[in-house]
């Protein structure tokens, strides 16, 4: 858990959408290497962060305590 500041990693230009656990989308942003993500004005909770370009996605859980 944490209080939804948080910075995102990745290995080449990407986007990242963040997802409640209901399904909507709350976040997104495009980024080269790294981005910042700040969702502490969100509730508390589960999110999935979906990272994807040309040739890759991943998706990760994050918990807003």
């Amino acid at each position: 858990p944490n209080d939804g500041i948080f910075t995102v990693l990745t290995k080449s230009a990407s986007t990242i959408n963040i997802f409640s656990a209901n399904g909507r989308l709350v976040y997104t942003t495009e980024c080269q290497e790294a981005a910042s993500i700040n969702l502490s004005d969100y509730p508390s909770g589960i999110y999935y962060i979906n990272v994807f370009n040309d040739t890759n996605k991943e998706t990760q859980k994050v918990i807003l305590k």
